[in-house]
């Protein structure tokens, strides 16, 4: 009697050796290199670097330290932490200004600050407006005798930065 339900016990055992005592399948989540965390802030110099790197016709370009920045804000309270002017070699102007600036911040309140402010104080000075871009820690302005559509050459290299 014991040898006729030996194979049913084995038959069992087996089963529950298969089913209950397996490892679990690891997926493919567990051998995925974690990705690189995106960079969030970006330096005037780095953003000039990838406007340059992006083949646009920068020419001369200044940048400023707080004891050189013609407006005193670079450094100070809510205000950018750095600042470069350039210039676009299609723009043929009498003046020798660099008419477009990269400003970067040390948080969004103060890059948000900034642009709201350099918008309201333009949009009703047709002489003062300015092409207007921001980008993570970046605000970009560029002088309107470009055209739009060579301004819009800068946002995208902007964007990709």
């Amino acid at each position: 009697m014991r040898n006729k339900f030996l194979p049913i016990i084995l038959l069992l055992a087996l089963f529950m050796v298969v089913s209950g005592c397996g490892q679990p399948k690891a997926s493919s989540k567990d051998f995925t290199a974690p990705k690189q965390k995106e960079k969030t802030t970006l330096s005037a110099s780095e953003v000039l670097a990838g406007l340059k790197a992006a083949k646009l016709p920068i020419g001369q370009s200044t940048e400023y330290t707080a004891e050189t920045d013609t407006n005193n804000l670079l450094g100070r309270p809510g205000q950018y932490i750095g600042k470069i002017n350039f210039e676009d070699t299609r723009i043929e102007e009498d003046n020798a200004d660099l008419n477009d600036s990269i400003e970067v911040f040390s948080n969004t309140n103060d890059l948000n600050s900034r642009a709201n402010y350099i918008k309201a104080v333009t949009k009703d000075t047709p002489m003062l407006l300015q092409y207007s871009y921001t980008h993570k820690n970046v605000l970009l302005r560029l002088d309107t005798a470009l055209t739009p559509d060579q301004a819009a050459e800068y946002e995208k290299a902007l964007k990709s930065l």
